[in-house]
């Protein structure tokens, strides 16, 4: 056995607890999180300076919706008749494409 190695050397293995086994890992918690509990997440909301500011927010809210999606969807069916009508192909691939 070489020197050194015995069984009460110390190093860097696993910490004994308070039953006397002994923990392979130790959390330890980052500090932002502690952080994180006090101050949270920004909001779009929270940074509303003036009307255009509330504009913006509300355009992005609506737009981001399924409702929008719809309403999108429905418009784009509304042009499809014609643009079958038409018969012509770019006119088609476009609608397709849109």
């Amino acid at each position: 056995m070489t020197e050194g190695m015995g069984a009460s050397a110390p190093g860097p293995g696993p910490a004994p607890t308070a039953a006397g086994s002994h923990t392979i890992f130790q959390h330890v918690p980052h500090p932002r999180i502690a952080a994180r509990r006090t101050h949270r997440p920004a909001k779009t909301t929270d940074e509303q300076v003036g009307p255009n500011a509330k504009i913006g927010v509300f355009i992005t809210t609506v737009v981001g919706t399924m409702w929008a999606a719809y309403i999108f969807t429905l418009l784009a069916l509304v042009s499809f008749p014609s643009a079958i009508q038409s018969g012509d192909k770019i006119i088609i691939v476009a609608w397709i494409a849109q």
